[in-house]
């Protein structure tokens, strides 16, 4: 099989979900595929210098280059507009440094950066641009001169990548639909030894992910409060791991010592050992306002926890509503609770609603499943 190398362009340094599962797909391509992978990314923060990107891609011998870029879109549309200006500047910079380098195709990773396109220009070489978030609807992101200004910079890729069909759907209009694909991200399935053992005396809940109000933890904060103070139920106790918004955070603590729910409520800040978190609990949360894919959802079903997750986003596409997940309505923490409840009281429908759930992330959500699906994209520009 004949070598592919691939320039993967990325939008943060941090090792959330969108590098997690680019890590994962690069590790893939590599080891089934012969693809040989380059990522750039942007320069590294203080809040990142201990666990980035860049040591991961070192920790697997991927080569990875830091350089200064910026989002086209942000919080405002003058912040745009000056991460803009400043791209115009960092742009040939960083073309110039990568010059006499070779590579067949140039993989963006997110909506919000357009440095790939602009190598892919350049250099003319095949551009394939992975949709991992609404960006508007999730992140409050928007672009400099609206969706005129986005549909011209989403000109310039060959082919996207849509990670459900809740992402390919609110991209129409922006993308030529002729060139898009709906690829579900890829979970690396564990061995049942790794699983959750649920034996735990009282029901544990979980939500991993960043502590921030698109996260939407104060809601399950509300539905403890009314399971606790209004209903009287206490077997049961819900943690939060994930990196830590302060303010938001703060709102947070202040909640559960108002309430008096410390008790039944744990912070457990950002960590490296999920997987291992993962097998003392008994239900996964994934309560995200607007939830592009929900890659812990998937990581929750996969190490056989019970789901239960919010109507919004690409939830329904992963969760099958009482068969391998439970789905209550955004913004309604009285139906939260009373989901809670029921897996509580019924140990029996937790359990079977666990491995339902464990069943169906194995069928659809593997990432060797990804990895194939991805390979013969970048194929079908190459030829």
């Amino acid at each position: 099989m004949e070598k592919m190398r691939v320039l993967f362009v990325t939008h943060t340094v941090a090792m959330a979900g969108a590098n997690r599962s680019m890590l994962q797909l690069m590790l893939e391509l590599r080891d089934s595929f012969h693809v040989e992978p380059v990522v750039i990314m942007p320069r590294i923060s203080k809040q990142y210098r201990e666990r980035n990107l860049m040591l991961a891609c070192q920790e697997h011998q991927i080569e990875c280059h830091s350089y200064r870029y910026y989002w086209f879109k942000n919080g405002g549309q003058l912040k745009s507009y000056c991460c803009c200006l400043a791209n115009a500047l960092c742009y040939p910079l960083i073309l110039q440094k990568l010059r006499g380098e070779s590579f067949d195709v140039i993989h963006t990773n997110s909506s919000v950066i357009s440095l790939g396109a602009f190598l892919s220009r350049e250099k003319k070489i095949p551009h394939v641009w992975h949709l991992r978030e609404f960006g508007k609807l999730d992140f409050g992101l928007k672009s400099l001169l609206g969706k005129a200004y986005e549909k011209w910079v989403y000109h310039h890729g060959n082919l996207f990548i849509a990670i459900s069909k809740a992402v390919k759907e609110h991209y129409e209009g922006l993308i030529p639909d002729e060139k898009c694909r709906m690829i579900y991200n890829g979970i690396l399935p564990l061995p049942d030894d790794q699983l959750s053992t649920h034996n735990n005396a009282k029901t544990q809940f979980f939500q991993v992910g960043m502590l921030a109000a698109s996260k939407n933890q104060m809601e399950a904060l509300e539905a403890v409060n009314l399971l606790v103070n209004e209903w009287g139920e206490t077997r049961f106790h819900l943690s939060f791991a994930g990196i830590e918004e302060p303010d938001y955070t703060k709102r947070l603590h202040a909640y559960v010592d108002e309430h008096q729910l410390a008790d039944y409520v744990s912070f457990l800040g950002e960590r490296s050992d999920i997987n291992r978190l993962l097998t003392k609990m008994d239900v996964g949360l994934m309560l995200s306002t607007n939830e592009a894919f929900g890659r812990v959802t998937v990581e929750y079903m996969m190490q056989g926890l019970a789901v239960i997750a919010s109507d919004s986003g690409a939830n329904q596409e992963i969760v099958e509503d009482g068969i391998s997940g439970k789905v209550y309505r955004l913004g309604n923490p009285q139906d939260l609770a009373q989901q809670i409840k029921q897996l509580i009281e019924n140990r029996q429908e937790m359990l079977q609603i666990a491995a339902n759930g464990r069943e169906r992330a194995l069928n659809l959500f593997t990432s060797s499943k990804n990895t194939q699906q991805v390979y013969e994209a970048y194929q079908s520009l190459i030829g």
